[in-house]
């Protein structure tokens, strides 16, 4: 039987289509974005496979992807990548922070100017700060030091005239709502083809005060907070330390580190990784591809992934429950040896192994393994399932 090779010509045609947009962009000092364009390929690459297997059809030959149409899917998925589409892959990273490659331009011109920003906090319980593209730093200052704040506006175009009027658009404006003050910022063309701007916002704050963060494209950081703090992030990291009170994070693509928090946290991701240290309260993680890394919790422990692995370490023994349910990640627990807990372990489709930790029973039928049972007299109940992957528990 003979084969029909599909993806030369769409190949031939994304490497047509690809050099005359960029002989235009040369030719007339234009900026062209080909990154935006990377689904075409796609849709050229299926209209041919169905126009040749309408043409097989009849003659007894079969289709199936040539060199060339392996090479376009390699292709699409590089540009894919560049445009932050694979979040999967590539938790943290924002699209125009490092992937936005930018083909046919530069730009070299740059303008930076600071807005200093009015902080009048009497009678001011919460500060609200949104963000579309630029990163947000909080630091809480001593006790009757005095608050400021600032906005570092920085945009970057192909010529100077251009950089100044992205940077006279952007928007930075400080507003007393009853009993919070809001902040907001908005950069322009986080993707854009002539132009980018950003607004970076940073605040020295009273320890008392409630945060609340909403963030598109950028960095979050927040330290030395009394009061609650609530972020959501879409593409950009999060970073809080020396928090206080309670947290809650959301964040899409953009990774999670939160250390030395004295209330409880509650968690929900996306993508990207989420690694906890040393939690006071109650700490709950809801993570879909992100992996799942906690040492140190003092209170109760719920994760729970799709595809994440996740790992829980102790440094002292377990003072609360702890639970832990994965889909396809792998499940780590380790703990001082001599830990008094209650452990009951289950994988449907993979093994459980414990090591130095006495008292704990292990049994399998060939598929499902499961290990339970009373360590060092019994304790705090450790409760871990997974479907497809191994638990480990391990003492030390």
């Amino acid at each position: 039987m003979r084969h029909r090779g599909v993806g030369l010509f769409s190949l031939g045609m994304v490497l047509l289509a690809s050099g005359l947009v960029l002989l235009w962009s040369s030719t007339y000092a234009r900026s062209v974005d080909l990154v935006r364009l990377w689904p075409v390929a796609l849709i050229l690459l299926g209209a041919e496979m169905l126009l040749a297997q309408s043409r097989a059809r009849g003659g007894g030959q079969t289709v199936r992807f040539g060199l060339s149409g392996w090479a376009l899917l390699f292709l699409a998925l590089v540009l894919a990548l560049g445009r932050g589409v694979a979040g999967p892959w590539l938790p943290g990273c924002a699209p125009e922070f490092g992937f936005a490659w930018q083909f046919g331009g530069q730009f070299p011109h740059r303008v930076t100017e600071t807005v200093w920003l009015p902080l009048t906090l009497e009678g001011v319980s919460a500060v609200e700060i949104d963000v579309r593209v630029g990163r947000v730093e909080l630091v809480a200052v001593a006790p009757g030091a005095e608050p400021r704040g600032e906005a570092v506006v920085t945009a970057s175009a192909r010529t100077a005239d251009e950089a100044r009027r992205a940077a006279d658009a952007v928007s930075v404006t400080v507003q007393r709502i009853g009993s919070r003050l809001v902040v907001r910022a908005a950069g322009e063309n986080p993707g854009g083809t002539t132009s980018r701007s950003q607004a970076d916002v940073l605040l020295n704050l009273p320890p008392g005060l409630e945060v609340r963060v909403g963030a598109e494209y950028g960095t979050v950081t927040a330290a030395g907070f009394a009061g609650p703090v609530e972020v959501k992030s879409r593409f950009g990291a999060v970073v809080l330390s020396s928090i206080g009170g309670a947290v809650t994070v959301e964040t899409e693509h953009g990774a999670l580190d939160a250390s030395l928090i004295g209330g409880p946290l509650d968690v929900r991701s996306t993508y990207g990784n989420v690694t906890c240290d040393d939690v006071g309260g109650v700490l709950s993680i809801v993570s879909r591809h992100g992996n799942v890394s906690v040492r140190r919790a003092r209170g109760p422990l719920e994760v729970e992934t799709t595809y994440g692995k996740a790992s829980v370490y102790y440094d002292a023994a377990p003072g609360a429950a702890c639970d832990v349910t994965t889909v396809h990640g792998l499940i780590t627990v380790e703990m001082p040896s001599s830990s008094p807990v209650t452990v009951d372990a289950a994988s449907e489709r993979a093994g459980v192994s414990t090591t130095s930790l006495s008292g704990l029973r292990a049994q399998s039928d060939g598929r499902r393994s499961r290990a339970e049972g009373d360590a060092n007299g019994g304790g705090p109940l450790v409760t871990l399932r997974t479907t497809y992957a191994r638990i480990e528990i391990r003492g030390r």
